[in-house]
């Protein structure tokens, strides 16, 4: 049975300070005269959009406006980078958060070069931080953000180059992998080669030494991005995970940094579970260790997403247990997944209230605990139904719905099983052979509406448990059936 996988967060991101904020310009070669000497970013910022305004009166509306708004967003950030003071003005701009803002970016690190050096790395520092806005910016397309913020990390890499500003430069290193691990655009495998490019990098400047927090933060990202790797031995790749957060932990310790040892303690879990060297149930019961480590900082008032995160990972480390009784093991597990849904809702957390739900009646349909099942696997179908935002590609949202059909045949399952007839009708017509399966035959999720023969299978398997149902309805006992498949 399919499970969720966990969600590993990344270390914090570090911010750039830029070395000269609010030092004059001066003459600098290039087309723009500079303001007057200083003025701190803030205000040149506002004379460069004023002059650009006269400049590019001949330009395209369209081209002046992401101009302007870049000044202005970057001008904000110059003044406060923290989110709350950031985040406002993004989301009155929604409408410029895309591929044109992307290449004005561009335009505007190409220009940036021919400034004052001085004056060019302080605003490289803003758009560093913008970046991380960026990054982190719940709102738009998720896909477009990444690529704005990989166009502000880049232009930073050039301001400052390893050989003057390596603390800037791995800083920006560390960020630019991040970026790369979540990038929506390319091809997943290469964007995960160049993330782990980028955490070498910068770790050729952060030291364990002269840098041990940055180099713990470092290895953590290094870490994830090993565990997600697709090129290579999958082997090698989740013992140079695990190597990663072994490191992390020797900085990361739980009197100096507990959310931070947490993190890595629930990181450091997902690889052994995952692990596929050594004994099995060695490394399940190491995993299970760490979760539970995990778990003493992540406590349900503290920090309650973060808790349900491990407590579903958790679930399914006592789902996959080999030691012990196999009956209390799956207890453990559905009691995990009760508590991890309790902070997951339909409504609000959808993503990862599927995952859980999924999770729940898997490991109860395995052992046949209808009850639970049917409890689980109503959840993860809540969850479907009420959003599908969280899909951020049509690949991944055609992958939530070939997971959602086998949801719902195994709800309907579960029904027939106890006898409920009625919510085993009803599932069936909210199942893909009916409304999901038009959804992904017709709306373009397959090309020509050429269904796989995977997917036909299990809606053949709906179709089959609907005529056992009619069947089923006309006796005056119910009885349990079952299928093969």
């Amino acid at each position: 049975m399919p499970r969720g996988a966990g969600k590993r967060d990344i270390a914090s991101t570090p911010r750039l300070s830029g070395s000269g904020v609010g030092a004059g310009d001066g003459a600098g070669s290039g087309t723009h005269a500079c303001p007057e000497e200083g003025d701190g970013n803030a205000r040149w910022l506002r004379r460069l959009a004023a002059r650009l305004a006269v400049e590019t009166s001949s330009a395209s509306a369209t081209w002046e406006d992401y101009w302007n708004f870049l000044i202005e967003v970057l001008e904000v950030v110059a003044e406060n980078d923290a989110p709350e003071a950031v985040y406002p003005l993004l989301k009155q701009n929604l409408d410029k958060l895309d591929t044109n803002l992307w290449r004005v970016l561009q335009d505007f690190g190409e220009w940036l070069q021919q400034r004052e050096p001085e004056r060019a790395r302080s605003i490289a520092a803003d758009i560093g931080n913008f970046s991380i806005q960026m990054w982190e910016f719940p709102l738009g397309d998720q896909a477009i953000n990444l690529e704005i913020a990989i166009a502000g990390y880049e232009i930073c890499l050039t301001v400052f180059p390893p050989e003057e500003f390596p603390q800037e430069w791995a800083t920006t290193q560390n960020n630019l992998g991040n970026a790369y691990s979540d990038r929506i655009a390319g091809e997943r495998s290469e964007n995960l080669e160049r993330a782990i490019a980028c955490y070498h990098d910068a770790l050729k400047v952060y030291t364990p030494t002269a840098f041990p927090v940055d180099w713990a933060t470092t290895q953590n990202n290094l870490g994830n991005a090993y565990s997600d790797r697709i090129a290579g031995e999958r082997s090698e790749n989740i013992e140079r995970a695990i190597a990663c957060y072994h490191g992390a932990l020797k900085v990361y310790t739980p009197t100096a940094f507990p959310v931070d040892w947490a993190m890595t303690q629930n990181n450091l879990g997902t690889a052994y579970k995952d692990r596929i060297a050594g004994e099995r149930s060695e490394n399940i019961e190491r995993a299970i260790a760490c979760y539970h480590d995990a778990l003493k900082v992540y406590t349900p008032t503290a920090f309650p997403v973060d808790w349900a995160m491990t407590q579903n990972n958790l679930g399914t480390a006592y789902k996959d247990r080999i030691a012990g009784e196999r009956s209390e093991n799956i207890e453990r597990a559905i009691a995990c997944y009760h508590d991890a849904l309790k902070v997951y809702t339909a409504t609000t957390i959808s993503l990862e209230c599927f995952q859980t739900g999924r999770n729940l009646g898997n490991t109860a349909f395995t052992a046949g605990l209808w009850e639970t099942a049917i409890e689980g696997y109503a959840l993860a179908i809540e969850a479907v139904e009420k959003s599908r935002a969280w899909a951020t590609t049509e690949e991944r949202r055609q992958e939530i719905l070939e997971q959602s059909i086998g949801v719902f045949e195994n709800m309907v399952q579960s029904c027939v099983n106890t006898g409920q007839l009625d919510k085993a009708l009803e599932y069936v017509e909210r199942s893909c052979s009916k409304r999901l399966a038009d959804l992904i035959a017709h709306n373009d999720l397959y090309a020509k509406g050429e269904i796989p023969p995977e997917i036909q299978q299990i809606i053949g398997k709906i179709n089959h448990l609907q005529q056992q149902i009619d069947g089923m309805r006309s006796e005056e006992t119910p009885r349990r059936c079952t299928f093969s498949g």
